[in-house]
């Protein structure tokens, strides 16, 4: 009897050892999948604060921006002379300008200026300008003729964001200067 009790001792410590090694089994996996669960959370989390720091830059850098206006435009003798100045708050890289001429003067005397691309390579600091310039020849009658000067100037800011101004001006026979034309077609900052 002895003997058939020790058997079912070992039998009855076999089953426990096995009930229990299954619960440590399923304990372990319970634990496995919420630190999986867990690490998704933590993921999640990573992702939405990249996404609001994102935002925040964007916004920082929308607001905080170099900012390019195109001033002082007027004919002087045989050119046409302006200022590219940064009113922004923060430095711009110029890369590109492009300027043009149109004019109602008669077709054998238009003295118009087809697009011209100028590479630039200048960095404008907050509040500097840069003066530019090109070659024009104003009609011999400005009475009755009408002149505009448009264009654009390309520039990048200091997050590699590449902008663009666009200008384009009137000629006013009275103050001998260049006037901004009050259209967003044509005046505009992005």
């Amino acid at each position: 009897m002895e003997k058939i009790l020790e058997a079912m001792d070992k039998d009855i410590i076999g089953i426990v050892q096995t009930i229990i090694f299954a619960l440590q089994a399923g304990i372990f996996y319970f634990q496995l999948s919420a630190f999986k669960q867990q690490a998704g959370f933590m993921r999640d989390t990573v992702d939405q604060m990249e996404k609001a720091f994102k935002l925040a830059s964007d916004e920082f850098i929308s607001i905080h921006r170099p900012r390019i206006a195109v001033r002082h435009m007027r004919i002087d003798n045989d050119k046409i002379k302006f200022e590219i100045k940064n009113i922004g708050e923060t430095q711009a890289k110029l890369l590109s300008r492009c300027v043009g001429v149109q004019t109602t003067a008669p077709v054998f005397q238009r003295p118009e200026r087809n697009p011209e691309t100028f590479k630039e390579d200048v960095t404008l600091p907050s509040g500097q300008g840069i003066g530019r310039e090109f070659d024009y020849s104003k009609p011999s009658d400005t009475t009755s003729t009408n002149i505009w000067c448009f264009g654009s100037i390309v520039y990048k800011d200091g997050a590699g964001m590449v902008r663009t101004t666009g200008f384009c001006r009137s000629y006013d026979k009275d103050t001998e200067r260049f006037t901004p034309l009050q259209d967003s077609d044509y005046e505009y900052a992005y």
